[in-house]
């Protein structure tokens, strides 16, 4: 059976699809590996500092942001139902 699709035609059998699909989510899941494998490499050493008690964890990431430069991405709510941390890092 051919389909028109994007002005290609493609030849569909029986099963190609599957095998089709799962190729192209191995190709995706390896080059996701490594790129997070290359940029992990490449990042530099940092060491941080902190020494705070009865601190709120939004307060524990804007510190590590100052201090490296890293940013975080949070659920508000989440954070603000976990409480108050002692860090002596």
């Amino acid at each position: 059976m051919k389909v028109l699709l994007y002005g290609f035609v493609r030849w569909w059998r029986a099963g190609s699809h599957t095998q089709k699909l799962m190729r192209m989510k191995l190709t995706i899941a390896l080059m996701l590996l490594t790129s997070v494998q290359v940029y992990a490499v490449g990042g530099e050493a940092q060491t941080v500092s902190i020494s705070k008690k009865n601190i709120p964890l939004s307060q524990v990431f804007k510190q590590i942001n100052r201090q490296t430069g890293l940013e975080f991405v949070y659920d508000m709510k989440v954070v603000q139902h976990a409480g108050k941390v002692d860090l002596n890092v």
